[in-house]
């Protein structure tokens, strides 16, 4: 029962900040209107909080990389937590990421901010994508989904492919 809210939680969080991930990467349209927005350029803040949400990313993804699934549970957000139990977590991380084996490289391939999207708990959220080499699967991505919990940026989802 667990493992079925986890997987429509996680269902409706991915398809929440789908469109962010999806059209990252979209080619512009050279043809558009001169009276079109410019881009938006980010703010200090903005930038800070990327920062600081690439750095808890790239830190909980070595404790996964060293298989210490504990310590990153333990680290996650509050979120992931209530809906994933240790145990569950840990088995997960047993069957769906070990096979990939060690990874060679990791990349940033985006990354997106997204706040209260529709569904979940009223926020900030995080979405870093990443281009991974594993010795296992030497084409895959990572997805981590981070959550403005109490000061901190912390994972809500982890995803590998």
């Amino acid at each position: 029962m667990q493992t079925l809210f986890f997987t429509a939680f996680l269902a409706t969080l991915i398809f929440s900040l789908f469109p962010m991930i999806t059209f990252a990467n979209a080619p512009t349209d050279s043809s558009a209107s001169k009276d079109s927005p410019a881009p938006k350029e980010e703010s200090k803040e903005e930038a800070a909080a990327i920062r600081a949400a690439e750095s808890v990313t790239k830190a909980w993804l070595a404790l996964i990389d060293k298989k210490q699934y504990k310590e990153a549970w333990d680290q996650s957000s509050n979120l992931m937590k209530n809906t994933l139990d240790l145990d569950t977590w840990n088995q997960v991380m047993l069957h769906v990421r070990e096979p990939f084996g060690t990874v060679t490289s990791r990349e940033v391939a985006d990354e997106r901010t997204a706040k209260d999207p529709k569904g979940l708990p009223a926020g900030d959220y995080m979405v870093m994508f990443y281009k991974t080499v594993f010795s296992n699967r030497p084409n895959a991505y990572e997805l981590v989904t981070l959550f403005y919990d109490d000061g901190v940026w912390r994972v809500v989802t982890y995803q590998v492919n």
